[in-house]
């Protein structure tokens, strides 16, 4: 699956908080794609955020300027943009047993939606 680092930094929080989250009861087939999902993007993820502290030193360094900071938010849109190939492993909606996890919110859901086959991104 073809995805810009973005997005794969946004599913990545996404897994995470349904990961860490000690009352989301879900089955342990999704918990296992949720687990390989997470391992999965964590280098791609890492290696964003790397060069994007070293891009930010190179541009804004240690003084604020309103300007300096609009070029970084415009290199950091780019590279944001840059897309990776990742085998993730899908799962559905119903995996995620949301009448029994109303703490899975919407917003979490349109982060996930990547990896959810009945939910198009």
């Amino acid at each position: 699956m073809k995805l810009s680092l973005g997005r794969a930094h946004s599913l990545l929080v996404g897994l995470t908080a349904v990961d860490r989250d000690e009352k989301c009861r879900l089955d342990g087939k999704t918990r296992i794609a949720i687990a390989i999902d997470i391992n999965l993007l964590q280098p791609h993820v890492a290696a964003y955020e790397k060069v994007r502290a070293r891009k930010l030193r190179e541009i804004v360094g240690e003084q604020l300027d309103p300007f300096k900071e609009a070029e970084f938010a415009a290199a950091d849109a780019e590279l944001r943009e840059s897309e990776v190939e990742i085998d993730l492993k899908a799962f559905s909606i119903a995996d995620l047993k949301l009448d029994d996890n109303p703490r899975i919110t919407g917003a979490m859901i349109a982060m996930l939606a990547p990896v959810l086959n009945d939910l198009s991104a």
